[in-house]
């Protein structure tokens, strides 16, 4: 045989076997397939995952052939094969439309890229004949990209929020801070952006987040917040205006004027020329004698127990026995009803009818003058408070002055002036729509009642609640 002739039959038996080759490719990749891959419409293969999600892909895999089929389905980078009971094992054998469940699992963070096509399931041993789902079934994963969002924290004065460090947080996720109070100090609310988001509680919780915010956390004195009204009733409050309770009424439809609290004694200031007390927080009221004429409208007690009051006709009285019997002090201070008295260790402060504050330091013997905040055309100082070299006052009435508008109505504004003896001192405007006022010995805690029936914190810029269609005619903070 000739060269060429040996050439010709080499040639030729090379060509027949890349013949039958893709011969035998095309029937095992093209036309019906031997097996079939189903997609599960509850587990769909076309996905969005981010790189640290996941998501589960499942197919049902059945053998269309005669004979059966030892198969197992070509890895993929970033899908794991579940083999556990109920799916495809790894291998698996079909007989004769026989089936099993192909479950995937896609772990985004091990995927290296987006994936579309697959999976393939191959006949053991012959890596030539594999097949996938249709071209609408085959896998089509997308890898998006993370979003991350920060959260910055911030705490007011006495006490602390954990974390402390503005967080970056995923997209979705959720994150909860925890606040703890310094000793005497309990949560007043929560402010995400600047807004209420929660009242009390030590911790809150930002969930599935999706922007950028601010959490911030502050704090009020632990105690109570006491209440008294024009109608009579008493209310109070122990977890800074969430809720209010009601009390015994001291005195039937007259208006409580003032209110003092001490660690074992409550005390009312009426309408009705009295003084009440009560040892078990208003559930019951005992009534002193009438220390005068008119309407106790302040009320203040000392370290050692003697109780203070001014009255509406302008004088001044203290008793040591409980208001069993009742001393007039020598002088009377100013020109109109007592409205407001407060005391210091040496001094005793009211704040009159007449629009001035008045100040004696040797029990009532004699009275010193200090002009009020209006007084060009006096407005009548209803609360009076010597806190911190500090002297607050509050006005209510009518009012016609070149400094607001002539016939402003319910003139209720809080003034300070950093004097306690200063006979015309330098006042300052701290607040408007003022009806009563409360300010406690460290400033920590100002109140501030309306005639609507509201109660709002003045340190914290808080509602404390609506609590009665009725004007709130005194407060008080025990803690």
């Amino acid at each position: 045989m000739d060269l060429k002739m040996q050439i010709f039959k080499a040639s030729w038996s090379q060509l027949f076997i890349a013949v039958m080759a893709f011969f035998f490719l095309t029937i095992s990749c093209a036309g019906k397939p031997v097996w079939t891959l189903t997609a599960d419409p509850n587990y769909p293969p076309t996905v969005s995952i981010t790189s640290i999600g996941s998501a589960t892909i499942k197919y049902t895999v059945t053998n269309q052939s005669r004979r059966a089929h030892t198969l197992s389905m070509k890895p993929i980078v970033g899908i794991t094969q579940v083999t556990s009971i109920g799916n495809c094992p790894n291998p698996f054998k079909l007989a004769f439309h026989q089936s099993c469940t192909l479950n995937l699992l896609v772990n985004g963070s091990m995927l290296p890229s987006n994936i579309k096509g697959g999976p393939q399931v191959c006949e053991q041993g012959n890596a030539l004949q594999c097949y996938q789902p249709s071209a609408a079934n085959i896998l089509n994963i997308t890898v998006v990209p993370v979003t991350h969002y920060l959260i910055t924290p911030s705490v007011g004065p006495d006490g602390v929020i954990s974390p402390n460090t503005p967080q970056t947080v995923i997209a979705g996720n959720n994150l909860t801070f925890t606040a703890t109070p310094n000793a005497g100090y309990q949560v007043d609310e929560w402010l995400m952006d600047g807004g209420t988001a929660q009242k009390g509680g030590t911790t809150f919780t930002l969930s599935n987040i999706d922007s950028n915010h601010t959490v911030a956390v502050t704090f009020t004195r632990v105690g109570t917040t006491y209440a008294g009204t024009k109608s009579g009733s008493i209310y109070f409050s122990t977890d800074n205006g969430l809720t209010w309770t009601t009390t015994a009424v001291p005195s039937l439809n007259y208006a409580v004027n003032s209110i003092f609290a001490t660690s074992t004694t409550l005390y009312a200031g009426s309408e009705d020329g009295k003084v009440y007390y009560s040892t078990n927080n208003g559930a019951f009221w005992s009534p002193t004698t009438a220390p005068g004429s008119s309407s106790v409208n302040s009320v203040f007690v000392t370290t050692d127990a003697t109780i203070y009051v001014g009255t509406q006709e302008g004088k001044v009285y203290y008793s040591s026995t409980n208001g069993a019997t009742w001393v007039l002090t020598t002088a009377n201070p100013g020109t109109g009803a007592i409205n407001s008295i407060f005391l210091t260790s040496s001094t005793i402060y009211v704040g009159s009818e007449d629009g001035n504050v008045y100040y004696s330091m040797n029990n009532g013997s004699n009275w010193n003058r200090i002009n009020g905040p209006e007084s060009s055309t006096p407005v009548p100082v209803q609360n009076v408070f010597a806190v911190n070299n500090q002297l607050y006052v509050n006005t209510r009435q009518t009012s016609s002055n070149s400094t607001f508008p002539p016939g402003t109505i319910d003139f209720e504004y809080v003034y300070f002036t950093n004097s306690l003896t200063d006979p015309n001192p330098i006042w300052t405007l701290l607040s408007q729509i003022t009806y009563t006022l409360f300010v406690n010995s460290d400033l920590t805690v100002i109140l501030a009642g309306t005639q609507n029936g509201h109660v709002f914190s003045l340190t914290t810029g808080d509602d404390l609640g609506f609590i009665i269609n009725s004007p709130i005619t005194s407060l008080f903070f025990f803690g």
